[in-house]
């Protein structure tokens, strides 16, 4: 117990010693105020802590070197820039968005907002309507649903009876899978 306490003395010691050297932050006293420069008390705060910046000895120093230390040269400044920097899109974009078939941006309006809504309401009623979906018979017969006998090494992929992928999930991610796997002759 009394080692403990002597390791605590000795580290509260070191603490208060190494606070009484620091000057990262000072409270100044009533004295140093009265004999301050303008610029040392506006650099005060309302707490009276007068603060300092810190030195910066890390990567972030020797690139703030390096670039002060390099040569400057005036003429690099100079001028305008040609005009191929300012366009924003490049011309073979610009080609294909001039095709008449290309689709256009529609500003936003009460119409388009409606016919947006409209769709997604339709949508919406098509799925509780089954509307594009196996139902009944033809969903318990569906490729998916119905189990292959696999010999063992594999079974022939040919034309009339393709490579069978089952695309799990759903969404934009989901629809162009399917949409790879039917282009190369697979079933999807």
């Amino acid at each position: 117990m009394v080692e403990l306490s002597r390791r605590s003395a000795a580290a509260l010691g070191a603490v208060l010693a190494l606070a009484g050297e620091s000057s990262a932050f000072v409270a100044p006293d009533s004295r140093s105020l009265v004999s301050a420069s303008p610029a040392a008390a506006s650099s005060s705060t309302r707490l009276r802590v007068i603060g300092e910046q810190a030195s910066s000895i890390g990567p972030a120093q020797v690139l703030r070197n390096l670039k002060e230390s390099l040569p400057q040269v005036p003429w690099l400044a100079e001028g305008h820039a040609p005009a191929s920097n300012k366009v924003d899109i490049p011309d073979h974009v610009a080609s294909v968005l001039a095709l008449p078939d290309a689709p256009k941006r529609e500003a936003e309006s009460d119409e388009r907002t409606e016919r947006i809504r409209s769709r997604a309401r339709q949508a919406a009623e098509d799925a509780l309507e089954l509307k594009g979906m196996l139902v009944g018979e033809d969903d318990e017969q569906a490729w998916w649903r119905t189990q292959r006998s696999v010999p063992a090494g594999g079974r022939p992929v040919t034309a009339d009876d393709p490579l069978t992928v089952l695309v799990a999930g759903g969404g934009l991610a989901g629809l162009v899978v399917a949409a790879a796997c039917h282009s190369k002759g697979m079933k999807a």
